[in-house]
Order: structure tokens, then sequence, then C-alpha cells
């Protein structure tokens, strides 16, 4: 079964990351396609992650609903992260086949979560979710500003080593799976 086909099943049955818990908060995945679109583009288009992007700007409404119409056909998979307490979403996680090959992208966008380790479990989870489902996807690459030092760290902390400079101040880190 190809990316296509196994995305799209596991997007049918509803199948996401383990959910996983960090000072008695519960966190949980949802598929991108089943979120609310503005809740949505509120974290995504929060200041602090659009300063890291590669595409400094904010994604406006009609990009995102041509985005989710087309999301099934995208060899890419995206998860919000949710507070399940409050029902709200806090960042996303996702895997994006680029030139490098399967990059690794993740933000947290809401400002109450930052600096509390939650990218970090959320990733980590994320990956074991890819290992599990996609066992050809072998390595995978994270694209990082050189000055995103807590960005870096977490890739480190997480497997990913320096791999390549590339140009417009970013550098590429490669994770091989064992």
């Amino acid at each position: 079964m190809n990316f296509l086909e196994l995305k799209s099943n596991l997007v049918h049955q509803n199948k996401v990351p383990s959910p996983f818990c960090i000072n008695k908060i519960e966190f949980g995945f949802k598929w991108i396609n089943r979120c609310e679109t503005l809740d949505v583009l509120k974290v995504r288009n929060a200041k602090n992650v659009i300063k890291n992007l590669n595409e400094s700007k904010k994604i406006k409404k009609e990009i995102h609903f041509d985005f989710i119409k087309n999301y099934l056909f995208l060899e890419r998979m995206d998860f919000m992260i949710h507070d399940l307490a409050e029902e709200c979403l806090i960042g996303g996680v996702n895997l994006n086949k680029t030139l490098h090959g399967y990059e690794l992208g993740k933000y947290i966008g809401n400002e109450h979560y930052i600096g509390k380790g939650i990218a970090k479990v959320a990733v980590s989870s994320f990956l074991k979710y890819v290992d599990d489902f996609f066992q050809e996807i072998t390595i995978i690459h994270a694209k990082t500003k050189k000055n995103n030092f807590s960005n870096i760290h977490i890739n480190e902390s997480l497997g990913f080593k320096h791999y390549k400079i590339l140009e417009d101040d970013f550098i590429l880190m490669q994770r091989t799976k064992n």
C-alpha cells in the first residue's frame, strides 16, 4: 500500500498518534481535516509560529479551505494537538514530502502552552505513529532556522542529527529509523 492509500485508510478510520499527559494535562491529536478552520488558523497563524517558518506569512481562510479540499491527495499528514480537557487546539505536527524527502514540522501556537515540553512529547508520539504505520519511511528530515535553538534542541533530543546547512539561514537535520 502506498503512502496516500495508507493515509486515506488512517484518516477514514480516524487513527491518530497516542495521546499523552504532561503535568496532569491530557493532550490528543486530531487529523487537520477534522478540525474547525478558524481554530486551526488561529494556532497556525500565531506570531511565534510565523516567525520560525520558511514562508513567513499568515495562511488565509480560502487557502486553507483549498488545502483541506485536496488534503487526501497530498503526500503529507497533519495532526493538530489539542488539550483534551479545555477542548482547544494548541499546535500541530506534520510530515510532508519535500525536495529533501519526508520532512517533519511542528509548532505550538497557543501561547499558554509554550515552553512546557509539549512539542517534544507530541513529536515523540507522532514519530512512533509514523514508524508503526509507515515502515517504508526510514529517514525523516527537519528544516530549522539556525537561530531556533529550542527547536534544534528538541530535534536533537529525538535523535535528529545535523545533516547540512541550507541557504536562507536554515539547517537540515536528519533522523534515521533503527
